[in-house]
């Protein structure tokens, strides 16, 4: 709750330094001072109050957490109000009418908690989403900001009366000025919000606190290798002994060794005995 607490300082402390002299003086003459305090509001403030409310609003129920949380109003609020406040004319009126120029730098604001709060989020909380989701999101969020700030960059004539020029720089030249600052100062933020998305993703989950009694769960160490690689040194099973099969015709081990005098040995097997001298009794005789 601490950190949430100074979050929320240091977000009023962005928000007055842009509303206050000198930059709220320039914002009156330049462009691209005008710029620079919106970006100062979206980058730099908007952030440190998301990450400040969510130590407030963030607990059951979460009705207002889960609204402020879904992805879809934030790039629809914050992208929507950003281009608007780009056209000709709502920039000539927050030069002209203070309340305009109050509106506007609230409602930028809070277009931009919007935008951040999805990302400052617990994990795991209901309504969260992931870090690939943040990662995702993050990426979608930057591209619209890129078409209003090259539009200024590359732009041939001045857009804006209300800016005419001052301190030595042409109305081009101050455009031209506001939009790197525009195209710039969002991307960067998004950048590094993305790197911090990914770094949270590949960095090791922590492990549960073991507290002494067994309990905890054991370390689990991941193979080095596929499982079927190891199988690969085991022995191989024995084979089955082959039984050797003989046909009807076919002679026993060792006859054709055997004397053509000598008689096999009886197996057991009935039949008419031959004699070895003679022909069989009852033949003819030739």
């Amino acid at each position: 709750m601490a950190r949430h607490r100074w979050a929320l300082r240091a977000g009023a402390g962005v928000v007055l330094a842009s509303v206050l002299p000198p930059l709220s003086d320039g914002s009156s003459h330049l462009m691209a001072a005008h710029m620079l305090a919106h970006m100062l509001l979206i980058v730099g403030a908007a952030p440190l109050l998301a990450y400040g409310l969510v130590g407030m609003i963030d607990r059951p129920p979460r009705r207002l957490a889960r609204l402020l949380g879904h992805p879809l109003l934030g790039l629809a609020a914050f992208n929507g109000v950003l281009l608007f406040w780009q056209v000709p004319g709502p920039v000539a009126a927050m030069t002209e009418h203070p309340a305009v120029h109050l509106l506007g730098h609230l409602s930028l604001l809070v277009s931009a908690i919007c935008l951040w709060y999805p990302v400052v989020r617990p994990l795991g909380v209901p309504g969260s989403i992931s870090r690939i989701g943040r990662i995702g999101y993050l990426l979608l969020a930057g591209v619209p900001p890129t078409i209003p700030g090259m539009i200024l960059v590359l732009a041939r004539r001045p857009l804006y009366a209300a800016y005419p020029g001052a301190f030595g720089l042409s109305a081009l030249e101050d455009q031209q000025l506001a939009g790197l600052v525009l195209f710039g100062t969002a991307k960067l933020a998004l950048v590094a919000g993305t790197l911090v998305a990914v770094w949270q993703l590949l960095s090791p989950e922590a492990e549960p606190p073991d507290d002494g009694d067994g309990g905890g769960h054991p370390l689990v160490v991941p193979p080095v290798a596929p499982a079927w690689l190891s199988r690969l040194d085991e022995p191989l099973p024995a084979e089955p002994p082959v039984r050797a099969r003989v046909s009807a015709g076919a002679s026993t081990p060792g006859a054709r060794d055997r004397p053509s005098g000598t008689v096999a040995p009886d197996s057991g097997q009935a039949g008419p005995a031959r004699r070895p001298d003679g022909p069989a009794p009852g033949s003819p005789r030739g």
